[in-house]
């Protein structure tokens, strides 16, 4: 299984590393940091994982999970998906799990903007993205958590930095514009913040809370 998660991971990323933002999925230290928040609500929870990829961190999730919990996963890879559903078949920690489980081939700009979820774990690579659709998916995440719900995302340490020092002109703007939005919520919002070194690259995470 780790052999055909790690080629087909690779396979998405040439294809559209845009959308897939790495070509190794995230380590197994990433996925325990991912999903702090779920050690910390008791059952029942209702999770949403955004971006899951082939599913690094979504077997943190389902090991972490009770039978009172369900979970949503948003992936627009229709292969990643594929892979993930058959997951859910055949790998019996997912099997423990499948049927509280949805999984949507589908941006999370389909999603109805109701509060839902109790904690979110988004994989989406913010960096990739232009300033006004990042804007929009931390609204989006907003209005879809429930009080005192939190939202944890990923970057890569130091990449958004190195990108700036070499981009020039239009690109430049973008990513200075960028990090000013991302620092504003995490100085707004921000409740936990880990550095996760083992991991390629090396990561950050951010746990957010829109109602403090």
């Amino acid at each position: 299984m780790k052999l055909k998660e790690g080629i087909l991971f690779l396979q998405g990323a040439f294809k559209n590393l845009h959308e897939v933002g790495s070509i190794i999925p995230s380590s197994k230290a990433v996925a325990q940091a991912m999903t702090a928040a779920l050690r910390q609500k008791e059952s029942p929870r209702r999770i949403l994982e955004v971006g899951a990829g082939t599913g690094p961190i979504t077997a943190r999730i389902v090991r972490e999970m009770t039978p009172a919990d369900y979970l949503d996963i948003y992936e627009i890879n229709p292969e990643f998906t594929g892979f993930l559903a058959r997951r859910f078949e055949t790998d019996p920690a997912f099997q423990r799990v499948k049927a509280q489980t949805n999984i949507f081939t589908a941006g999370i700009e389909t999603i109805e903007r109701i509060p839902t979820y109790d904690i979110i774990i988004s994989a989406v690579p913010f960096t990739n993205f232009p300033p006004a659709a990042v804007a929009e998916f931390f609204e989006t995440y907003r209005d879809i958590l429930r009080e005192d719900g939190v939202l944890t995302y990923i970057e890569f340490a130091f990449g958004r930095t190195v990108m700036r020092r070499l981009a020039k002109g239009s690109e430049k703007e973008r990513l200075e514009k960028l990090e000013r939005l991302l620092q504003d919520y995490q100085q707004s919002y921000r409740v936990r913040a880990k550095f996760v070194p083992f991991n390629a690259p090396p990561a950050r995470i951010h746990s957010l809370r829109f109602d403090q």
